[in-house]
């Protein structure tokens, strides 16, 4: 088994403006990194989510919409299903940022969301 841990704070930093282009605010940019536990895909999916809602959307939305977001699924995040796959001290990150981009989808196309709910139900 090779452990693969987070990225470190520059690092994460470098990959989002590569992502985003220039980062007019940095702190803003620190914040959601941080958010995001460091974790590439995670960084990879908000900047994919920033970028194809732009202008509406920015990293200061994003990390309040990611905030809330994990607040109200903390509850469903801590409960253990039994998937011995998943190590029990990873990052929900990737699943929160992956949830709002879901909610997105599904407030545009309920046919969208139903039909990914529907390929996620027989995978």
């Amino acid at each position: 088994m090779i452990e693969v841990g987070p990225m470190a704070r520059r690092d994460a930093l470098t990959l989002l403006e590569r992502k985003l282009g220039s980062l007019p605010d940095k702190d803003v940019a620190a914040n959601l990194v941080q958010a995001l536990d460091f974790v590439p895909l995670a960084i990879s999916q908000a900047a994919a989510y920033i970028q194809a809602r732009a202008p509406r959307s920015s990293a200061e939305k994003y990390v309040a919409e990611f905030r809330e977001s994990a607040r109200k699924k903390s509850r469903l995040l801590e409960y253990d299903g039994g998937d011995l796959r998943r190590d029990g001290g990873a990052s929900n990150a990737v699943l929160t940022t992956w949830q709002i981009s879901f909610d997105h989808i599904r407030s545009k196309r309920r046919s969208a969301a139903d039909l990914l709910s529907l390929m996620s139900f027989f995978d």
